[in-house]
């Protein structure tokens, strides 16, 4: 076998196809829904006051970074920390709630199975240092 030669042309080619969409897909982000029946402000925004950046944040405004670099390893920082949270969370951390973040706003995504999770999740995630507001877009699926 050739190294470099037609067998590893066709993996390799794959591989970066498969890379190349995954990255384009980065920056599309699924609009926020509320379904819950009950009102509150687990429906809709929890709004706070923001809160200082985050250290992964204030590492890239040092570094040099453009804005838009800054702004995207900040929003990365702060959705990170905010999933955390929520693994830490015996009721939750088996749901794989999806959260997104961009300027101090968290915006939560996925199925739960009781509307006190639903509840739970936004209260968690505003509690977060650095979370301005939440949007709540997780679905209670009765059944589940």
């Amino acid at each position: 076998m050739i190294f470099g030669g037609k067998e590893r042309i066709v993996p390799l080619t794959v591989a970066a196809c498969a890379l190349l969409l995954g990255l384009s897909a980065c920056e599309q982000k699924p609009a926020p829904t509320s379904t819950s029946k009950e009102g509150g402000p687990a429906a809709g925004k929890l709004d706070r006051p923001a809160e200082k950046k985050s250290d992964s944040a204030a590492l890239a405004a040092k570094s040099g970074g453009s804005t838009e670099a800054r702004e995207t390893a900040e929003n990365a920082a702060l959705a990170a920390k905010v999933k955390s949270a929520l693994r830490s969370d015996p009721e939750l951390k088996n749901l794989g709630i999806d959260v997104t973040a961009s300027g101090g706003v968290v915006s939560l995504f996925g199925t739960v199975d009781k509307a006190a999770q639903l509840k739970r999740a936004a209260q968690l995630a505003s509690s977060v240092e650095g979370v301005a507001s939440v949007k709540n877009g997780l679905v209670v699926l009765s059944g589940s």
